[in-house]
């Protein structure tokens, strides 16, 4: 079985506010099953929440990253960051 997802935006000419909001809502990584037949308050309330959420997942992530490189002493973040910087390199050789 395959499903096919949407390679953009939903609406990627957004020409009212439910538009822009079911954008919000798919930037975020959302899908919401039905979200184009909710009320215009309702479709709000869920972009407010999932920018909050998503707010929410990008400080525990800072927060676990910054709690990581405290238990390291400077060397081995050095190291860290040398060992990164040659695998991005090599990605990016792939790539072309």
């Amino acid at each position: 079985m395959r499903i096919w997802l949407p390679l953009g935006k939903p609406k990627p000419v957004p020409k009212t506010e439910r538009d822009q909001l079911l954008n919000q809502i798919y930037e975020a990584n959302y899908l919401i099953p039905g979200a184009e037949d909710l009320e215009l308050a309702q479709l709000r309330d869920l972009v407010a929440y999932i920018e909050h959420k998503v707010l929410e997942e990008k400080m525990a992530r800072v927060q676990a990253g910054a709690a990581l490189a405290a238990q390291m002493s400077p060397k081995q973040v050095a190291l860290a960051l040398k060992e990164y910087l040659k695998w991005r390199k090599r990605q990016q050789k792939k790539r072309g």
